[in-house]
């Protein structure tokens, strides 16, 4: 049910405590990319989101920051969005946290 509820959305947002002294990894990610929400992530510096993701168009990730750059990225993450989901970016993130890949990585250790 929470699946097909979120699916429903046009973007996620992820929003951590900025305290927080150990790096983490907000797992809803995995939800939200895997019905192709686009994501807005409010992280802590520490976070492991942005070495995991990397480059993205469809997850915008800020670390508090509130300076004229900052907000202007996280305005333009908005306006640009496209009117579809079907991209490559979204089945390369899609890839990424599949089950299959995290099990042929696992046989292969």
């Amino acid at each position: 049910e929470y699946i097909s509820t979120i699916s429903l959305f046009d973007i996620g947002a992820i929003v951590t405590d900025k305290i927080v002294p150990l790096p983490t990894f907000p797992s809803k990610i995995i939800d939200y990319i895997s019905v192709g929400l686009r994501c807005f992530c409010m992280v802590e510096e520490q976070s492991d989101l942005q070495e995991v993701i990397g480059p993205s168009e469809f997850v915008h990730i800020n670390h508090f920051k509130h300076d004229e750059w900052h907000i202007n990225r996280a305005v333009k993450f908005f306006t640009d969005m496209p009117s579809d989901g079907s991209t490559e970016e979204i089945n390369r993130l899609i890839e990424l946290f599949s089950v299959k890949r995290a099990a042929v990585e696992i046989t292969s250790l």
